[in-house]
């Protein structure tokens, strides 16, 4: 059938302000593919992998149909044809027809600690006996003075002596980003009016007013939205994409696309006269909900500097690459370039996304200055509530416990496979594949609709765009396998809870409905060459 956004975890790709195609390419560890053409069809799939190819799993009951009334995140409303998941256990869930799905995105990029952890469980149930809910307007408890001692004492120096804010959620964090900039900026004195924000196309940094602006998407904060959020009133640029393979030039290096983009970033902030107007850059470490993409070596460093030049404070969103996503604690820390951010914003994997929780954490001068205002005029119902701040430390305990910190490494078992298992999809093993992009447990396979020519990406504005990605999708979904679509990148992320095993079996299943998608793509008229 037609499936759609919310049953197969899909998302657009489109940047903001993408109007036209354009190359691309990631760093050394992501070479773009150049194989040999071979005919489609039963030629594209390789005879060691047909007998699984042609045996889908079967359906198991039927799927029952979810209530219309609800507001489905992220969706065409008109048809969600919701997957209703009932229960998960480790790194499976398990569907309302019965099926058992390996979820190989954590949910949306959360649970590292996949589900039924007892630990996390006992926290919760601990907490909600003990103080089910208090405030923290002048206010405290026990589990949030801890949770800030140790989110403090886990940050990188640059952060050392900061603040923490709580909230709901990364966009509520990021959202806390803009207002404590403002309030600090004004409470300086300087510039009262450096409060302008600059992000990147296709960075997701939220939907909210605040952090829907800084998201470089268009289906969040592009006129086809119809969102009415205030881009530039908050946002004043979205500058490029550092996506090699799809934004580079034809015969530029990766070290002159790198460069292009510093001198673009530079020009940008001359332009707005950062110094007195422009209070931060924000960026993902990893562009997650982008497409997984990897920073080309060098680019970070380039990017911190000018942003120190122009005097331009630097955020991380970590709110994906945070603990233990990248081989780390901080995705910042893995990359080099970006190892003093001025801020941090941390969700998603802080409660293994148990309970909605999130952590806006600053440095010495910024939480100095708010100390120094009239009142920190920041704060919601449920900042610092007790229940998150419990399950988030019960998570931590695990993290550290289990030495799932480090598992994403490339050194460590499951890291090395991951890598390797994707590494595999190069050298046109795969004929759809285009590019493979990687760092830690975060992966993505690019699909091409020229199999047999340049093997480059689909383009933004190419009719059939984010097709194969769809159809990716669903092949996955056969195979009781959930990946996430963006555009037409097979992205994976996958509970940091994985075994080398369920590593195989993972790729397993991805290498089927790769054979699956390139015959179905065939028949539905998606290749040219």
């Amino acid at each position: 059938g037609d499936h759609v956004e919310a049953y197969l975890n899909i998302e657009p790709a489109h940047p903001l302000g993408a109007t036209r195609s354009s190359r691309v390419g990631c760093f050394s560890e992501m070479a773009v593919l150049r194989p040999p053409a071979r005919a489609l069809r039963g030629c594209l799939v390789s005879s060691s992998r047909r007998a699984l190819s042609s045996q889908p799993a079967p359906a198991v009951g039927e799927q029952p149909q979810p209530t219309g009334n609800y507001l489905y995140p992220m969706t065409h409303l008109a048809a969600p044809n919701a997957l209703k998941i009932v229960a998960g256990e480790g790194i499976y869930v398990t569907d309302a027809s019965g099926r058992t799905r390996l979820e190989a995105m954590a949910g949306l990029w959360c649970v590292g600690l996949g589900w039924g952890r007892p630990e996390l469980i006992e926290a919760a149930r601990s907490q909600m006996e003990r103080l089910s809910y208090y405030h923290t307007y002048a206010r405290t408890n026990d589990e949030v003075e801890r949770l800030t001692d140790r989110l403090l004492g886990m940050a990188p120096k640059s952060l050392k002596g900061g603040a923490v804010f709580y909230g709901s959620g990364g966009g509520d964090a990021n959202e806390a980003q803009v207002r404590i900039a403002w309030l600090a900026n004004a409470t300086k004195g300087d510039f009262p009016e450096k409060r302008a924000f600059v992000s990147r196309q296709r960075a997701y940094h939220g939907s909210s007013v605040a952090s829907g602006s800084l998201t470089g998407l268009s289906h969040v904060s592009g006129p086809s939205a119809r969102s009415g959020l205030p881009v530039g009133a908050i946002c004043a640029a979205h500058v490029r994409c550092p996506h090699y393979f799809r934004e580079a030039l034809d015969g530029e290096t990766e070290a002159a696309f790198v460069q292009r983009c510093a001198d673009e970033l530079d020009a940008t902030l001359t332009e707005l006269n950062a110094r007195e107007t422009v209070a931060a850059m924000i960026l993902e470490p990893v562009q997650g909900a982008g497409g997984v993409v990897v920073p080309p070596d060098g680019y970070l460093k380039r990017v911190t500097e000018i942003c120190a030049n122009h005097d331009v404070k630097v955020i991380a969103d970590e709110v994906i690459t945070g603990f233990g996503r990248t081989g780390a604690v901080w995705g910042c820390e893995t990359l080099p370039g970006l190892e003093a951010p001025n801020a941090i914003s941390a969700a998603k994997q802080l409660t293994s996304a148990y309970v909605p929780f999130s952590a806006a954490i600053v440095d010495a001068e910024t939480a100095d200055l708010l100390k120094s205002a009239p009142m920190f005029s920041v704060g919601y119902t449920y900042s610092g509530h007790p229940l998150g701040a419990a399950v988030a430390n019960a998570a931590l305990d695990v993290y550290e416990g289990e030495g799932l910190f480090g598992v994403a490494d490339w050194q460590h078992p499951v890291g090395a496979r991951f890598k390797q298992r994707l590494a595999s999809f190069r050298g046109g093993r795969d004929p759809l594949v285009a590019e493979v992009r990687h760092h830690g447990l975060l992966g993505a396979l690019e699909l091409t609709n020229d199999p047999s020519g340049k093997r480059g990406p689909v383009a933004f504005d190419d009719p059939n765009a984010g097709k194969l990605g769809k159809l990716a999708a669903a092949k996955a979904l056969d195979r009781d396998l959930i990946v996430r679509a963006v555009g037409d990148a097979v992205c994976l992320c996958p509970p940091l809870v994985i075994t080398v095993d369920q590593v195989d079996e993972l790729f397993d299943k991805l290498e089927a409905t790769l054979d699956d998608t390139v015959v179905a793509a065939a028949d539905a008229g998606l290749l040219v060459g």
